[in-house]
């Protein structure tokens, strides 16, 4: 690149010298759309690059849908980033390892892994707390049913005050405006690219902002700017075309549902987890039988009926365990006894006798799980708050669990 490692380069910068890497030449066969690509671009990546942290160090960073790698050249060169870059959706998984780009007059060459998943519903193949940075350009408005899957995983790979930089369409954009006030859809028509190849939903800046902050984030700043219309001039507060949000890990991660995003999430399922907290992390694994997440100062934890079902991803595991507690009147005296069924199958079962929380753990037979496993629990009595202080709480109650896993 022709400027300096650690600024920021122009537009124009930008746009000429990332022309000299054509991923879309090398390995779509369609060289003019790489071109077009850049040059639509390259003011975002300028108002992203803007807006990125400074580290005493070259950071760690993961970029999360690096394909076609425009910005993710830029890291490496602006920042001297160690960079890990994933692909979001299906089209672009590929038999290949590796992608590399070289500049056009071959004096240049950048080597990408190529990891396809889908951000929301896999886990990241990365160990806790490893990123200073993750980049999430342009991903939020192609998702389908559950970006706080991806916004939990980014903060669980992201070292403690570590950073996510958030860009994504702002749908109160003037353009958007316009076109309602001419009549015309501003929905993104039907696409050959599969699923993930249109905008799904686009976002209010309010509603990124409380999507990261929900999930364990602190909002540092939360714009817009116009990096599509840029000489636009007639403009009203917060109609610009793109919000460019940046944040950084705060609160414990955990699975935030902010009202109005979210309806009847619970029927989601997307197992893949073998451990789960209750309140936390339990969205996708949780089936009939339980009632809403209540949180504390200690933990969250969720309350079951007569009978609750969960689903974990065994992974070779060959027993079960979970933390629980009873609340029954009368408990001293008459336990609670608790069954656990496994794929069906009784595998044992336990007596709760005290209002305490309690660790159980129990072995299941057979050869060693693999894959999503059902777990079910059935209580032997139930009770109703209303019945014992009165008031309007008639839930029937078994026990209470704050985390359930197989190893």
């Amino acid at each position: 690149m022709t400027f300096a490692r650690g600024g920021v380069p122009s537009v124009d910068e930008i746009r000429r010298d990332l022309r000299r890497f054509n991923f879309f030449a090398q390995y779509v066969g369609n060289p003019g759309e790489g071109d077009i690509y850049v040059d639509t671009h390259a003011r975002r990546f300028h108002e992203t690059l803007r807006r990125l942290p400074s580290f005493p160090h070259p950071p760690a960073v993961l970029e999360l849908g690096g394909i076609p790698y425009s910005m993710s050249i830029l890291l490496r060169t602006c920042y001297g980033a160690a960079l890990d870059t994933i692909s979001f959706y299906e089209v672009e998984t590929a038999a290949a390892s590796s992608h590399e780009l070289v500049s056009a007059d071959g004096t240049e060459r950048h080597l990408f892994d190529v990891r396809s998943i889908n951000v929301e519903r896999d886990l990241f193949p990365f160990d806790d707390g490893r990123f200073d940075l993750v980049m999430c350009c342009e991903i939020l408005e192609h998702l389908l049913i559950n970006p706080s899957h991806m916004f939990y995983e980014a903060h669980r790979v992201l070292k403690p005050g570590g950073f996510i930089f958030v860009s994504t369409p702002n749908v109160l954009r003037a353009a958007n405006i316009r076109a309602l006030q001419e009549g015309r859809n501003i929905y993104d028509a039907y696409h050959g690219n599969g699923v993930y190849g249109r905008h799904n939903r686009e976002f209010t800046p309010v509603e990124v902002g409380a999507l990261l902050q929900s999930c364990g984030f602190a909002v540092l700043d939360n714009s817009t700017v116009d990096v599509y219309e840029p000489t636009r001039t007639a403009r009203s507060a917060g109609d610009e075309d793109t919000i460019m949000t940046l944040a950084k890990t705060a609160a414990p991660r955990r699975y935030g549902l902010p009202q109005g995003l979210y309806v009847l999430i619970d029927e989601f399922r997307n197992i893949t987890r073998p451990a789960i907290s209750m309140g936390v992390d339990e969205i996708g694994h949780l089936g009939p039988g339980w009632y809403d997440a209540e949180v504390e100062p200690e933990a969250a934890s969720r309350w079951m009926g007569r009978q609750a079902t969960l689903f974990l991803n065994a992974r070779g595991a060959t027993r079960v365990g979970f933390v629980a507690q009873a609340h029954h009147p009368g408990i001293e005296t008459s336990q609670v006894h608790v069954e656990v069924f496994v794929a069906q199958r009784l595998i044992g079962a336990v007596q709760v006798g005290d209002g305490a929380w309690h660790t159980y753990e129990l072995s299941v037979p057979g050869a060693p799980m693999d894959g999503p496993i059902e777990v079910r629990f059935a209580v032997s009595r139930t009770w109703r708050p209303s019945d014992v202080s009165g008031g309007d709480d008639t839930r029937d109650l078994g026990i209470r669990i704050r985390t359930c896993w197989c190893r």
